[in-house]
């Protein structure tokens, strides 16, 4: 079980064919504009926003190396700036929220795969105003690997992970009193790989892996620690797939079939919207360049984002594209 995030990056995968899902093609499809490339491609790297200005840290570049450089993205000017780099490791598949203009960011993994100090805990406070970091009080479990965030009034909330096993576990930490609480466990199926979204007040996360891909989807409710499950996603399952939240709407990008260790898989080249209030998944788009996994999603001024990650060769990518909901 610990390989499979190791060399799943090398697996040689095949394109999807739509037919396999059984979405009907948008009339109208999503339409994609390329915006400025990262200068420095990049898989599972961890992305924000503060007033207006994208931020990309961490990730795994086309050498394996770990990174931890710093980019800011001016959406109007179209342009990247590197900053001061981030004062921890390197790593993949941190988490970060945003909370009153303060970025909370940490967790993820760096170096083997059996080694229990590469599953990383380290949590951090970055003011952007200030360019300055505070190391902030530990995440309180092991299962610090592929897992997913959200924030919600100012408590930051963890579900799911890996580290010797899958869980389902959440916990949320309280920015007033830089402390973790462990939540009553709720019903979640455990798993690592998933997606999650949130824009302060709906909470959405599903898909992801546990010895096979999986296309569940849930809304998580933090003032009762419930889950409340909803519409799977029709068609196979998936993993490392992005997710956001824009304007009420919902959506999913790309991601992996996995389904188990006799299979090759494939990666998704779709992009699919939730409807909150008919409980339904719709095809809205395909993604430019072809299917991806483990990219960055952000919203600014209204307007979606995604890009990096790697293709369906395993080619670490640097482009950026911008939609319209």
């Amino acid at each position: 079980m610990h390989k499979f995030f190791i060399y799943i990056g090398n697996i040689v995968l095949i394109v999807q064919l739509w037919g396999c899902n059984g979405f009907e093609e948008p009339k109208i499809p999503m339409q994609f504009t390329p915006k400025a490339a990262l200068p420095i491609g990049r898989a599972s790297a961890t992305s924000f926003v503060v007033k207006d200005n994208a931020y990309v840290t961490c990730g795994r570049d086309e050498n394996g190396v770990y990174l931890n450089d710093l980019w800011r993205y001016d959406a109007q000017a179209d342009t990247w700036t590197q900053l001061n780099d981030v004062p921890f490791k390197g790593r993949v598949k941190a988490v970060a929220q945003v909370i009153n203009n303060q970025v909370y960011i940490g967790l993820g993994f760096n170096g083997h795969v059996y080694q229990d100090s590469c599953y990383l805990r380290d949590f951090w406070k970055y003011t952007p105003d200030t360019d300055t970091w505070e190391r902030c009080a530990d995440f309180p479990s092991k299962n610090s690997n592929v897992a997913i965030s959200f924030a919600h009034g100012y408590y930051f909330y963890t579900a799911c992970g890996f580290f010797s096993y899958f869980t389902s576990e959440v916990h949320k930490y309280d920015t007033n009193s830089d402390t973790w609480k462990k939540c009553d466990h709720a019903y979640f199926p455990a798993r690592g790989g998933a997606t999650g979204c949130s824009d302060g007040t709906h909470c959405f996360a599903g898909t992801g892996y546990n010895t096979t891909s999986m296309n569940d989807w849930w809304e998580y409710l933090p003032l009762s620690n419930k889950w409340r499950r909803l519409a799977d996603i029709p068609g196979k399952g998936r993993e490392f797939a992005a997710s956001q939240m824009l304007n009420g709407r919902v959506f999913v990008l790309g991601g992996r079939y996995f389904g188990g260790s006799l299979t090759t898989g494939f990666l998704f080249d779709d992009m699919l919207e939730y409807d909150i209030a008919r409980n339904k998944w719709l095809l809205v788009g395909h993604l430019p360049q072809g299917g991806r996994e483990n990219m960055v999603t952000f919203t600014i001024s209204g307007k979606g984002y995604f890009g990096l990650g790697e293709d369906a060769n395993g080619k670490i990518l640097n482009d950026i594209y911008s939609w319209n909901d």
